[in-house]
């Protein structure tokens, strides 16, 4: 529990300023907060609900239903402001790594008003409560790191093989320097060094063994590569901690 607060109050963050920590800390107490989080939620969901019901609503349904879906959806993100802290919440929103999904929700959220409020087009108030529905789920995917990859697709191309020889592509990582990594607050810092490995670290391509022929006739992608700590007998490569790859 005690982790659980220091994560959603930024505090597990290492060598902070003095000013970021003023500037970021809330006068709130934890209890409090918990308070304001569970009542903003709900409301957030009341408002959903609400929204659904009074769909039904002859000829004013799908409007009454677009702006209670929203701010709906509005309360529900506004809600971890209480967790967080408005100057936390607002630099988790906009990460390079949910920078896009941020955009196209908030967007969203301003079409779909636009459509109910000043167009008063049922269609278009529609289509955006949809489209608000799934930058709102990519919205979410992003704050959880098995949706994001850990680093970029390799993709390379092989010239002067034999054609009709055999070959075997492989994949061979090399640390780039001493530390252990961890992710703190939209980027990675040191956290000390890495275990000590003694395990092969070299990736085989999926289509290994193949004739020179098929190697060279497309790039080759690494997409199924992944960095584990735990062998499964799935091809992966073991890592150890967070370690550094070169890109």
């Amino acid at each position: 529990m005690d982790k659980l607060k220091k994560v959603l109050s930024g505090q597990d963050t290492e060598d902070r300023g003095g000013l970021a920590e003023v500037v970021e800390a809330s006068s709130l107490s934890w209890g409090t907060r918990i308070k304001g989080f569970i009542a903003c939620f709900a409301a957030g969901i009341v408002c959903s609900l609400l929204g659904t019901l009074l769909l039904w609503v002859p000829r004013k349904g799908l409007y009454l239903f677009a702006v209670f879906y929203t701010f709906g959806n509005i309360a529900s993100i506004g809600s971890t402001v209480f967790l967080m802290g408005p100057v936390k919440q607002l630099k988790r929103m906009f990460e390079p790594t949910r920078l896009i999904a941020t955009v196209m929700v908030l967007l969203c959220f301003t079409l779909t008003l636009c459509s109910a409020f000043w167009w008063h087009n049922k269609g278009l108030a529609l289509i955006f409560c949809i489209l608000q529905s799934l930058a709102l789920t990519w919205y979410s995917l992003s704050f959880i790191p098995y949706a994001r990859r850990m680093f970029p697709v390799l993709k390379i191309s092989v010239t002067g093989l034999d054609p009709n020889a055999m070959y075997s592509l492989l994949l061979d990582f090399v640390p780039t320097d001493s530390h252990r990594w961890k992710y703190v607050n939209g980027e990675w810092v040191p956290a000390g060094k890495p275990e000590v490995s003694s395990h092969s670290c070299v990736y085989i391509h999926p289509d290994s063994p193949n004739f020179g022929a098929h190697w060279m006739k497309a790039p080759i992608s690494f997409s199924k590569v992944k960095l584990t700590n735990k062998l499964n007998g799935g091809g992966q490569v073991r890592s150890g901690r967070l370690i550094a790859w070169p890109p």
